[in-house]
């Protein structure tokens, strides 16, 4: 079979903006979020009474993500930035090891290697876009956090 140029032209152009759009669409996770302790699950860890979730866009792939969360005695903070590349990078900000990030479908994952320990983090967003459910999976302890933008 035989194609004329214009028609594999055509077939290209065609096959891109179909194809381009959906792949290059991500959820809109940046902004801040306030955690509702009352919904979320907090497993092993500390339960707080208060916790804000900044998720930021930087400069190429990269989300700068900070987390303060207030307990009875104590303010925590915790700061990283993630390489959306599907890559183990160094953890930049608060930590050591390696950080995974990438997309799965709709879903932002990150994966973190701390000597023996393995994390996975997915970050997922509600219908409307006002939800955000973040699921923390260590070892056998699973936290799950539920965020609602401010």
């Amino acid at each position: 079979m035989t194609r004329n140029p214009l028609q594999a032209i055509l077939f290209t152009v065609t096959t891109i903006l179909f194809i381009h759009p959906a792949a290059a669409e991500r959820p809109a996770i940046a902004g801040t979020w306030q955690l509702d302790v009352s919904e979320s699950r907090f497993g092993n860890m500390p339960h707080p009474v208060y916790g804000l979730l900044t998720i930021a866009n930087g400069s190429h792939k990269v989300l700068h993500i900070a987390m303060t969360t207030k307990g009875p005695d104590s303010e925590h903070t915790v700061e990283s930035d993630w390489k959306v590349d599907d890559r183990y990078h160094p953890v930049d900000g608060s930590g050591s090891g390696e950080l995974l990030a990438k997309w799965d479908g709709a879903i932002l994952v990150g994966k973190k290697l701390a000597g023996d320990t393995t994390e996975e983090i997915r970050f997922r967003l509600g219908p409307g876009n006002e939800t955000l459910t973040e699921s923390i999976q260590s070892g056998t302890n699973v936290t799950t956090l539920i965020w609602h933008r401010r």
